[in-house]
C-alpha cells in the first residue's frame, strides 16, 4: 500500500522537475537568442558605415579628379 503511494507521487515529481528544466532551459535560450540579435544589429550597422565610407571616399576623390 505504501509502495502506491510512492509511485502515485513518482509522476508528479518527475513531471515537475522536467518541467522546471525544461523553463530554466527556454529561458537560457531566450536570452542567447537577444545577445544574437544584438550582435547581428551592431555587425549590420558597422557594415553600413564601411559603405558609407567607401561610398563618401569615392565621391569626394570623383569630383577632385573632375568626374562630376
Amino acid at each position: 500500500m505504501d509502495l502506491q503511494f510512492i509511485l502515485a507521487g513518482l509522476s508528479p515529481l518527475l513531471s515537475g522537475i522536467l518541467l522546471y528544466e525544461y523553463k530554466k532551459q527556454s529561458a537560457k535560450n531566450k536570452i542567447e537568442d537577444q545577445m544574437r540579435e544584438q550582435q547581428h544589429a551592431a555587425l549590420v550597422g558597422g557594415v553600413e558605415a564601411l559603405l558609407r565610407d567607401r561610398l563618401l571616399h569615392g565621391m569626394e576623390e570623383g569630383l577632385a579628379n573632375g568626374y562630376a
